[in-house]
């Protein structure tokens, strides 16, 4: 008879994966060798795979939320980079750069307006972005140190649930 101490779907795919089987039949489990299987389930550690899960979990959700602040397109972070660059130099110095005239040339504003509006963006993206990271990097440390496999989830929903609030 097996002994089955959870029934992940990662056990099932690795059981799958060694050329064996286990189904459910009248309220028993059915091995197709059932020395094999068992010794398969007694070796088998969740927790790794679990923690991957999580991790993906937290990534993707984080991923999802920084698109609802950043453009995600070919060479639109260089051109953010470029931006807040020209408009930390225009504080400084006065001098304008090429983004901010090219803005300036088919918009007709001044120079102080982009400038300001540069930085006022460039400050909030920074306080957004690492908010978004640092639940991120906090749930990557708790989901690194979890022992328990089946906490791994919740976990990464914990951080999830802090991402809606922002």
């Amino acid at each position: 008879m097996i002994n089955l101490k959870n029934n992940s779907k990662w056990l099932m795919h690795k059981i799958e994966s060694q050329g064996h089987f286990l189904a459910r039949k009248n309220n028993a489990w059915v091995p197709s060798d059932e020395e094999a299987v068992q010794v398969i389930i007694d070796t088998f550690d969740n927790l790794p795979f679990a923690k991957a899960e999580a991790k993906t979990l937290v990534k993707d959700a984080s991923a999802k939320k920084r698109l609802q602040y950043i453009t995600q397109a070919a060479g639109k972070d260089a051109e953010y980079k470029t931006k807040e660059a020209e408009a930390e130099k225009y504080e400084i110095d006065g001098t304008v750069g090429v983004f901010m005239q090219a803005r300036i040339d088919k918009t007709g504003e001044g120079s102080a307006t982009v400038g300001a509006e540069w930085s006022v963006k460039a400050t909030y993206w920074k306080a957004i972005g690492a908010e978004i990271a640092a639940i991120e990097d906090k749930a990557g440390i708790d989901i690194d140190a979890c022992t328990d496999w089946v906490l791994c989830e919740s976990i990464a929903q914990s951080a999830i649930d802090s991402f809606d609030l922002i």
